[in-house]
């Protein structure tokens, strides 16, 4: 009788430590289907003059279900595996409807928007992020003088 109650418990034990060892070692991926895509378009007034103190920053990268960056396409040129910054110096005197759009899908990223004017004209700032073909959040903000920085942050 001993030897019988020592089986079940152990014969439930080894099953347990089986299934937990099956599970563990299964490596969970997700399919690239699974992934999401992200669209930026943005565009900065011709009143924008980085020579009168006007600054704009826009950041953004993602990251792979393995962990690698992204590849992203800025107005159509690709920017392999990196976090994509556009600068004062892309915008100053204005640029209409840039496009950041991920060339690949992706796990998880995010975008910043930023924007201050120290003493210029005021200028107007306006975006649409994406993801997925469905709008996330689009406004247009005029900058000026003595106003508020624009400071968005988005999780992708």
């Amino acid at each position: 009788m001993k030897s019988t109650r020592l089986r079940i418990p152990l014969a439930g034990v080894s099953i347990l430590l089986l299934s937990a060892a099956l599970f563990s070692s299964c490596k969970k991926t997700a399919s690239v289907s699974s992934g999401k895509n992200a669209k930026i378009t943005f565009s900065v007034s011709s009143a924008f003059n980085k020579a009168e103190g006007d600054d704009f920053s826009l950041s953004v990268g993602a990251a792979t279900f393995d962990g690698s960056y992204v590849d992203w396409t800025v107005d159509g040129t690709t920017e392999r595996g990196t976090i994509v910054s556009v600068t004062s110096d892309y915008v100053n005197g204005g640029k209409s409807n840039v496009v950041v759009a991920s060339a690949q899908k992706f796990n998880t990223g995010s975008v910043s928007i930023s924007s201050f004017n120290i003493s210029g004209a005021p200028f107007t700032v306006s975006y649409k992020v994406e993801v997925d073909g469905k709008v996330v959040d689009e406004k247009s903000v005029e900058i000026a003088h003595d106003s508020d920085p624009l400071t968005k942050h988005y999780t992708l």
